[in-house]
C-alpha cells in the first residue's frame, strides 16, 4: 500500500499541498477526482486500484484485475462511475478486453465482458452517454477495425462503422483513432487501395448518430510528421486538433475549411489526463517545466512556465477543472507530487525539496 504523508505550503496568495508518496509501487494514474485521485500498481498479474483523498489523508483499496495484462490511460466519467478498459488473460492464453466500471460512490468495481477476439489495449471514449471504443479483429486474410458500443443502462453491445482491409491485396478500409465529446464523434480513417503505401487518409466526423458530416483528407505533411508512428492518442476541442504517436511525436492543429493547419509540434506534448472540460484543455511537455492552454472558443493559446526547481521536470499531470496532480521528476532523484489551483500555476514556486 501506498504511504502518504501531506504538507500544506502557503506561498503568498497561493496554496501547494506536497504529497511524499513511495513512487515505487504506482505503476500508473487513472483519474483526479473531486480532491481525489485514482492509481493502480501491479503484483504479479494482479492489479490493484486504490483511491487516495488527498484533503483526508486516507488511501482505500477500490479492487482488484485478476490475470491483468495491459491496461490504457484514458477514462470515462459518466453519473459517478469511471470505465476504463482493461485486457486479461483468459483461460486459453488468450486474451480478452473487459470494461471495468470504478463506481465512485461506493468505491468499488464491476466488470463487463464481451469476448469477442479483439485486440489488446483499447481506449475509452464517451458517446452520448454511453462507452465507445476502438476495436481490431485479425483473422488469415482480414483486418477488421469497428466501433463498439456499451449501453451503460442495457448492459448491452453493439457494433458501429466496420471496416476491414485485406491482409494479402491491402485493399480495403480500416479505422486506426477515435476521439468522441459532447459534440461529435471523430476517427480517422486509412483507404487502401492496393499495394503497401497506397493510401489515403481522412478524418471523419460523425454525430451521435453515426451520421457522417464532414470529411477531411490529411495532407502529407502532416502524414510524413505524425503517421509515421501509429497513433496512440487523438483528441479534438471544438475546431482544434490533438494527435500523439508511439514515438511521442505530438501535433496540434486548427480544422480550418478541408485542411488541419499545425500549431504546435512538439515532442512529449502531452495531454493531461481526466480532462473534464472540453473549452480549456490542459497540456504539458513531459520532461520539462511547459505547460499549455487552450481555449477552443478563441483558440487563444497560453503557454505556462513552471517554477520547478532543483532541476526537475514535470513526468505526469492530471488535471480536473480548477485542480492539478502534477508529479516531478529528475534523473537518480525521488519524485515529488503536489496538488494545485490551476489559475496559480504561473506564479508558484514548486519546490522539489
Amino acid at each position: 500500500m501506498l504511504c502518504i504523508l501531506f504538507i500544506s505550503v502557503g506561498i503568498g496568495n497561493n496554496e501547494i499541498q506536497s504529497i511524499s508518496a513511495d513512487f515505487d509501487n504506482v505503476l500508473s494514474y487513472k483519474a483526479l477526482i473531486n480532491d481525489s485521485y485514482i492509481y493502480l500498481n501491479i503484483d504479479g498479474n494482479t492489479a490493484t486500484y486504490y483511491r487516495h483523498y488527498i484533503n483526508d489523508d486516507k488511501t482505500i483499496t477500490l479492487g482488484t484485475i485478476e490475470n491483468f495484462y495491459l491496461g490504457t490511460r484514458n477514462t470515462v466519467l459518466i453519473d459517478n462511475t469511471l470505465y476504463f478498459y482493461a485486457s486479461v488473460l483468459d483461460s486459453n492464453d488468450g486474451v480478452s478486453n473487459v470494461l471495468f466500471g470504478i463506481n465512485l460512490s461506493e468505491n468499488n468495481i464491476n466488470s463487463y465482458e464481451n469476448n469477442d477476439n479483439s485486440l489488446a489495449g483499447i481506449l475509452t471514449y464517451q458517446l452520448d452517454g454511453n462507452i465507445i471504443t476502438l476495436k481490431n479483429a485479425v483473422d488469415e486474410d482480414n483486418i477488421t477495425t469497428y466501433l463498439d458500443i456499451f449501453d451503460v443502462d442495457s448492459k448491452s453491445w453493439k457494433h458501429e462503422n466496420i471496416n476491414v482491409v485485406n491482409s494479402n491485396t491491402y485493399i480495403g478500409s480500416a479505422i486506426f483513432a477515435l476521439y468522441s465529446n459532447e459534440e461529435a464523434l471523430y476517427v480517422l480513417q486509412d483507404d487502401c487501395l492496393g499495394g503497401v503505401g497506397n493510401v489515403t487518409t481522412t478524418l471523419k466526423i460523425y454525430d451521435n448518430n453515426m451520421n457522417e458530416i464532414r470529411s477531411i483528407k490529411i495532407d502529407n505533411d502532416i502524414r510524413d510528421y505524425i503517421l509515421n508512428s501509429r497513433i496512440k492518442e487523438m483528441a479534438v476541442f471544438g475546431d482544434y486538433i490533438y494527435l500523439l504517436n508511439i514515438s511521442n511525436d505530438a501535433l496540434l492543429g486548427k480544422i480550418k475549411g478541408n485542411t488541419i493547419e499545425p500549431i504546435i509540434k512538439e515532442k512529449n506534448l502531452t495531454l493531461a489526463l481526466n480532462q473534464t472540460s472540453f473549452n480549456t484543455p490542459f497540456f504539458y511537455a513531459r520532461r520539462s517545466n511547459k505547460c499549455y492552454t487552450l481555449d477552443a472558443e478563441t483558440g487563444a493559446i497560453t503557454t505556462i512556465p513552471l517554477q520547478i526547481r532543483n532541476d526537475y521536470t514535470i513526468r505526469c499531470i492530471l488535471a480536473d477543472d480548477k485542480n492539478i496532480l502534477l508529479i516531478c521528476y529528475a534523473d537518480d532523484k525521488t519524485d515529488y507530487m503536489y496538488y494545485l489551483k490551476k489559475d496559480n500555476l504561473s506564479h508558484t514556486y514548486i519546490p522539489c525539496e
